[in-house]
C-alpha cells in the first residue's frame, strides 16, 4: 500500500510553515548532492557482523534461567545486541527450528545499555538489551533438557519488513545443585552472507533506487548466530540546511525517516527534525523500514548558505489548495534579491513585498515552487511547498437486502465550502410500500479548512430533497452533519477512513401529503486503493413517513436498514 501515500508522504510538514516562518532551502538545490540510500554489511569474523552503523557480537547473546521454581514458573533473562531490534517478540526454538515458547517485548520492557566503539574514524553502535520475565513454565524447561541444543531469537514481522536475530546454539547442563545454560559454536565450516537469495562476499553495499526494490539479507556466522533482514528504503525530504559560522558543520532539517542514531537529532519540530554533521564527512545512517540502518551520504560541492540568510513570508502562506496556482507574499530585504527559477513561477514587486505566484500545480500532488535568492555569499535556491487536492468525488453504491442504487457527485470549491448532488433509486419494495426515490442538492461547510480525504473533517450541510413515492412528490429543506476521520494506523491495511453522516429533512408538502417524520443515518469504512479510487462498505438507517391530509387517502411509510458497498473516484 506504500504507493498510495507517496503524494501525501510529507503532509506533516504542511501543518505549520516552520519555526522561522520562512522559505526553506532544499539541500539538493544548493551545492549539495544527496546520494541514494544504501544497505551495507560486513562479515568481520566468526562472531562479529556489521549492518550499517550497528556492530553485533554473537558473544553478547546470553540466556540465564533461575533454578528456583516460583509456583511452577521460572525467571528467565535474555541479552542480545539491540542496535536494530528492541520490539517484537522473543522465541525459544528447538533444534529443528520449531517455536516452543515466546513472549512479546517492547522498548519499555527492556533495559538497554548504550555503547559505541570507533574503528578507523567510524563510530559503531554496540548497544545491548536485557529482558527479564517470570513466565517460563516448568513444561517448557523440561523440554529444553531433552533437546541436544536450542536457541532463542528476537524477531519482528511487519507489512514491509521482517527481522530475525538468533543466538548461537545453546544447551541445558546440570551443575552442582542446579543447572545452567551453556553455548557452543556450530559445526558450520564457514560464515556466509546471502543477498536476495544469492551468496555474496563478506562485505558489500547495495544502492537502493526506490521503495519498490526490497533488500533481503541472511547472514550465518561460523559461531552459529544468525541474522535475517527484509527491508527497503524509507523516504526522507531534506528540506533545509545551513553552515555554522566557522564553516566546519552543516545543520540539516528533514521530514520523514529519522537518523538511526537518535543522538544526532539536535532539535525536533512539529514538521521535522534538525541534525548536525561534519562538513568534511557528511554521512549518517537513516532508519530504513523496520528501523534497519541505511547509509545516507551528501557531497558538498560549494559554499552552504549561512544561517542569517532567510526569506520570510510577509503573510501566512497557502500550504494547501484546490487551485492550479497560488500567490505567496514575501518580505523585501537589502540582504537578498529574488528572481524566478523556472517557467512555473512569476514574481512581481508591489512596493512593500514580493508577490510570488506558483503556477501549474499538479492535482493530487505535493508541488514545490523554487526561487533564486542572491546574497553577498552567492546564489541559492529557496522553495515553498503546496499540496493541491482533488476537489471532485463521484460515488456509486449498491444497497442490500432491499436493492437500491445511490449516486453522488461532490465538489469542493474552497478549503471550507463545497456542494453535492445525489440520487437514490429504490429498486425492490415490499407489497405495501411505494416505489421510492430521492433527489438531493446540498451545500457543505467544513468547520476547519482542509483538503478532501487528506485532512480529517467535520461540518454541516444545508440542502433540499425531493422525495417521490409513487405519484406523490414532496420537497423538503434538509439539515445535516458529517464527520470524516482517519482510521487508527493498526487498521490501515483494511481501511483508512471512517465516515459518519446524518441528514434530517425539515418537512414539506405536496400532492395532499406532508412529510411528517424523516431521517437518514450512515456509517462508512473507506479503503483507498490508489490516489484516485476508494472502496467503501457501510450501513444506512432511514425512515420516511408521508401523512395524507385527505381522509380517504392512506399514509406511506418507508423504513429501511441497509448494508451497502460502493466505489468513489477522486478527480
Amino acid at each position: 500500500m506504500f504507493f498510495i501515500a507517496v503524494p501525501f508522504l510529507f503532509l506533516s510538514s504542511l501543518t505549520s510553515f516552520g519555526a522561522e516562518d520562512t522559505l526553506f532551502f532544499p539541500i539538493d538545490k544548493n551545492n549539495v548532492k544527496v546520494l541514494n540510500q544504501s544497505f551495507e554489511y560486513k562479515l568481520i569474523d566468526k562472531d562479529n557482523f556489521k549492518v550499517g552503523d550497528v556492530l553485533m557480537n554473537a558473544n553478547q547473546f546470553e540466556l540465564h534461567i533461575d533454578p528456583e521454581n516460583r509456583d511452577g514458573k521460572y525467571k528467565i533473562k535474555f541479552k542480545w545486541p539491540s542496535g536494530m531490534i528492541t520490539k517484537g517478540e522473543i522465541v525459544l526454538k528447538d533444534n529443528a527450528g520449531k517455536i516452543i515458547w515466546k513472549t512479546p517485548i517492547s522498548p519499555e520492557s527492556l533495559k538497554i545499555e548504550k555503547s559505541q566503539i570507533e574503528q578507523r574514524g567510524d563510530i559503531y553502535r554496540t548497544d545491548v538489551a536485557t529482558f527479564e520475565t517470570e513466565s517460563l513454565d516448568e513444561a517448557t524447561l523440561k523440554k529444553l533438557q531433552l533437546y541436544p541444543f536450542f536457541k532463542y531469537c528476537i524477531q519482528r514481522t511487519e507489512e514491509l519488513t521482517s527481522l530475525f536475530l538468533c543466538s548461537k546454539d545453546l544447551y541445558y547442563k546440570e551443575v552442582d545443585k542446579g543447572f545452567s545454560i551453556q553455548s557452543r559454536d556450530s559445526f558450520r565450516r564457514e560464515s556466509h552472507v546471502e543477498i536476495n537469495g544469492k551468496v555474496v562476499g563478506e562485505q558489500g553495499m547495495i544502492i537502493l533506487q526506490s521503495k519498490k526494490n526490497p533488500v533481503s539479507m541472511k547472514a550465518l556466522l561460523l559461531s552459529g548466530a544468525s541474522i535475517e533482514a527484509n527491508t527497503r528504503l524509507t523516504d526522507v525530504d531534506f528540506k533545509d540546511f545551513y553552515s555554522s559560522q566557522e564553516g566546519k558543520k552543516i545543520f540539516v532539517r528533514a521530514v520523514g525517516a529519522e537518523p538511526a542514531k537518535e543522538e544526532l537529532i539536535t532539535k525536533r519540530e512539529a514538521d521535522g527534525w534538525w541534525m548536525e554533521l561534519d562538513i568534511n564527512r557528511p554521512i549518517f545512517y537513516v532508519k530504513g523500514e523496520g528501523d534497519i540502518p541505511m547509509r545516507q551520504e551528501f557531497i558538498v560541492s560549494g559554499k552552504p548558505r549561512s544561517e542569517s540568510l532567510k526569506v520570510p513570508y510577509a503573510s501566512t502562506p497557502s500550504l494547501k489548495t484546490y487551485s492550479s496556482e497560488e500567490t505567496v507574499a514575501l518580505k523585501k530585504s537589502s540582504d537578498y534579491s529574488l528572481s524566478v527559477y523556472d517557467k512555473n513561477s512569476s514574481l512581481r514587486d508591489n512596493g512593500t513585498s514580493y508577490l510570488w505566484t506558483i503556477k501549474n500545480l499538479a492535482v493530487g500532488e505535493l508541488n514545490r515552487g523554487y526561487l533564486k535568492v542572491k546574497s553577498k555569499d552567492g546564489e541559492y535556491v529557496a522553495a515553498h511547498d503546496i499540496l493541491r487536492g482533488k476537489r471532485h468525488e463521484f460515488n456509486a453504491k449498491l444497497h442490500i437486502p432491499n436493492t437500491a442504487v445511490s449516486l453522488r457527485l461532490e465538489q469542493w470549491i474552497t478549503l471550507r465550502w463545497g456542494w453535492a448532488l445525489g440520487y437514490d433509486h429504490y429498486i425492490t419494495k415490499g407489497a405495501s410500500e411505494p416505489h421510492f426515490s430521492i433527489t438531493s442538492i446540498e451545500g457543505l461547510m467544513r468547520f476547519t479548512p482542509g483538503l478532501h480525504y487528506v485532512d480529517k473533517s467535520h461540518g454541516i450541510s444545508l440542502g433540499y430533497n425531493i422525495y417521490k413515492a409513487d405519484s406523490v412528490s414532496i420537497g423538503s429543506p434538509t439539515i445535516g452533519g458529517y464527520l470524516v476521520q482517519a482510521a487508527p494506523k493498526k487498521w490501515n491495511k483494511y481501511f483508512q477512513w471512517i465516515n459518519y453522516r446524518i441528514k434530517l429533512p425539515l418537512g414539506g408538502k405536496g400532492n395532499d401529503f406532508k412529510l411528517s417524520t424523516a431521517y437518514q443515518l450512515e456509517a462508512l469504512l473507506k479503503w483507498q486503493t490508489s490516489t484516485a479510487a476508494i472502496l467503501e462498505l457501510g450501513t444506512r438507517l432511514e425512515s420516511y413517513q408521508f401523512q395524507s391530509e385527505l381522509a380517504q387517502s392512506s399514509n406511506y411509510t418507508y423504513s429501511r436498514t441497509l448494508l451497502f458497498g460502493g466505489i468513489s473516484w477522486l478527480f
